[in-house]
């Protein structure tokens, strides 16, 4: 983050189109942007989102939902409680300060 200038060109030149932009502001994330289904993800990535909805049913105030084959955080409504990061099972949710998740 701190090489970082929001340029977007890794985001482009993405040949599988993996590569998310989120606003700098953004205090929790989802490290995950892949749209395989569930079956598909576990195969090839064993920390893929897989769209189990866990993170949906704990967030205390509606702010993530399913789009896709994956979790998607509306930024307006999220309140960084880190509810959906501590109970993903897959640990793709992640937090900017490092509080509910640990980072590799």
């Amino acid at each position: 983050p701190e090489n970082c200038v929001a340029c977007g060109a890794c985001a482009k030149a993405c040949p599988k189109g993996l590569i998310t932009m989120i606003p700098e502001t953004s205090k929790i994330y989802v490290s995950c942007s892949s749209q395989a289904k569930g079956a598909v993800t576990r195969q090839a990535c064993s920390v893929g989102c897989i769209a189990c909805g866990i993170c949906v049913k704990n967030c205390p105030v509606g702010a993530i939902h399913l789009e896709h084959n994956h979790a998607v955080i509306d930024e307006g409504k999220c309140i960084a409680c880190g509810m959906c990061a501590v109970k993903c099972p897959r640990g793709i949710i992640l937090d900017a300060d490092g509080i509910f998740t640990e980072k590799a």
